[in-house]
């Protein structure tokens, strides 16, 4: 919500071009749908827009539990409906990669924020349950299970995604709504050096990019 108010109250925001809310992907039923809220334009923006050459997700994804990205990449294609992303529209995706450096090194350099409750928030069949492990029901241990999913010292959470599992992700979605798309993902590395410092490290990233084509 901070994000959405630093946005409105900057002096090159323009409220006849710029539609600026706050959306939670994984909302129930029960509240407000995306496309009920792209639809609640301000009076200034004229006609409200119902379909979109470009549907973005940056780094939105891994913010969610494994549960819930299923449904988030189907409420980006379609909303409530299969049109919110228009015939011949693009879809992108950026996101973090397994084994990035920021996967690393929750298993390199552990914090003591993590001293009573572990980093890696999905439990993994190869070690016993502990006291510490989260408790989950067993339609969401299925999802959660063997993930590289984990909780950043300020209780955000964060995943790694492989470049087979997001495009898994994508043809689940489009099969589900009736949707026909054409392209791919795959992993892109970025070296980064701090030679004030010396270190080094590469950061990984799934990049995705699709159009529909029906």
């Amino acid at each position: 919500m901070r994000a959405v108010e630093l946005t409105k109250s900057h002096p090159a925001h323009t409220p006849t071009r710029v539609h600026v809310f706050q959306h939670d992907l994984t909302a129930p039923p029960s509240r407000p749908s995306l496309t009920s809220q792209l639809l609640a334009v301000p009076p200034e923006f004229g006609e409200p827009v119902q379909q979109f050459d470009i549907v973005s997700s940056i780094f939105v994804l891994s913010a969610l539990a494994p549960r819930n990205h299923a449904k988030a990449v189907q409420t980006l294609i379609s909303g409530t409906r299969a049109q919110l992303l228009a015939p011949g529209g693009s879809l992108l995706f950026r996101d973090y990669a397994l084994h990035d450096e920021a996967q690393l090194r929750f298993h390199a350099l552990p914090s003591a924020s993590y001293a009573t409750v572990p980093s890696l928030l999905s439990p993994q069949t190869a070690s016993p349950a502990t006291s510490s492990s989260p408790s989950l029901d067993e339609d969401t241990a299925s999802f959660e299970l063997n993930k590289p999913w984990y909780k950043r010292g300020d209780q955000t959470m964060t995943y790694f995604f492989t470049p087979a599992e997001l495009q898994t992700l994508v043809d689940a979605a489009c099969t589900e709504l009736g949707v026909t798309v054409e392209g791919g993902v795959g992993v892109v590395e970025r070296k980064m050096e701090n030679r004030g410092e010396g270190w080094a490290c590469t950061r990984r990233f799934v990049h995705g990019s699709w159009k529909r084509v029906a």
